[in-house]
């Protein structure tokens, strides 16, 4: 269960454009709010205890500001102070904030990214480190950008998370075991926010093909044919997750489309008008469906919604489609 939501915060207002979607998950899943904040000196300047005593002090005053602000019962969606944590480290920031997190029993990471390059450009290279090093689901979220510097009342009184009458989030696998790894973090969310999981898997008009034990992009002598048996191999996954999910008591749907993952995610999104994007990604591909860790790239490059994420590491074996079909289908049966 989601308990403790952590938002790191550098001082910045893109970064503070994260607080309105983790106050507003807060409440709708009754959860605390701790805010992390990493300091450090300038390279230039010489590590001395003063200057780290007094580079904390700046950074807790800051933070104590932020909590004044946010737990203020004149604003929308206020906190009540009892239910917002600031912790103040002294170190690097991506090592610190992968560290500090689970240590302070954080369940979840909330932060903004501007989203112009993608995740390696998030908060410039840090988040890109947590996310690929933390075992924490990491929800991105990426405002729209301002010319001048808002209030942060100004920026609190914006959308909060969730606060729609019908939830929903969009969950995209891709037929291996290592995309499931999102199924655990969506699923929580869906329960904890009576959310309808929309489960999308997009088959790609190519064939894979295994070569030297890794595997590319190729062209079947009977290209249509090939997707069409992908296609009713992917449907049937699906229902096998739907089925899985729904002994959990979780309502879901299933589609299957085939094209561009990523333009194929954010048509849908548009389609189902979700409250959330989870997929996992992972640094290579592994049976031939799509690279997970470019297309959560393309996918929060266009699209503006927040993107629930959690990193896998290359499994020591990888199985065929087919493998994993008859995996499932002697389970099922």
């Amino acid at each position: 269960m989601f308990k403790k939501i952590a938002v790191p915060l550098d001082g910045s207002a893109l970064a503070e454009k994260a607080l309105p979607f983790a106050i507003g998950l807060a409440h709708q899943l009754n959860a605390s709010l701790l805010l992390l904040r990493v300091t450090h000196l300038p390279v230039l300047l010489t590590d001395t205890p003063e200057h780290e005593l007094g580079s904390l002090e700046v950074a807790e005053s800051y933070l104590a500001g932020v909590k004044n602000t946010i737990t203020n019962p004149a604003l929308p969606n206020s906190l009540e102070a009892a239910r917002v944590e600031v912790v103040v480290v002294y170190g690097e920031t991506a090592p610190e904030l992968i560290e500090m997190a689970p240590f302070e029993k954080a369940d979840l990471l909330v932060m903004t990214t501007h989203g112009r390059t993608g995740i390696g450009r998030l908060l410039g290279s840090v988040a890109n480190k947590v996310l690929r090093q933390s075992k924490l689901p990491v929800l991105l979220i990426k405002p729209e950008m301002s010319k001048t510097r808002p209030f942060l009342e100004e920026t609190l009184t914006g959308n909060s998370y969730f606060n729609r009458g019908d939830n929903k989030i969009l969950v995209t696998l891709d037929g291996t075991p290592e995309a499931e790894a999102i199924l655990e973090p969506a699923i929580q969310m869906a329960k904890e926010t009576e959310a309808t999981i929309h489960l999308l898997q997009v088959v790609m008009p190519f064939t894979p093909v295994d070569f030297g034990g890794g595997y590319y992009y190729g062209t079947g002598l009977n290209l249509t044919d090939d997707t069409e048996i992908r296609t009713t191999e992917a449907t049937q996954y699906l229902s096998h997750i739907q089925e899985r999910l729904s002994q959990q008591e979780v309502q879901t749907t299933t589609l299957v489309k085939i094209g561009n993952p990523a333009e194929e995610i954010v048509a849908y999104a548009g389609v189902v008008k979700p409250g959330m994007l989870a997929l996992a990604t992972h640094a290579r591909n592994t049976v031939g469906k799509f690279f997970m860790g470019s297309v959560a790239d393309e996918v929060l490059h266009k699209s503006h919604l927040p993107l629930l994420l959690v990193h896998t590491a290359a499994p020591a074996k990888v199985l065929r489609e087919t493998e994993i079909l008859e995996k499932y289908s002697t389970s099922k049966g």
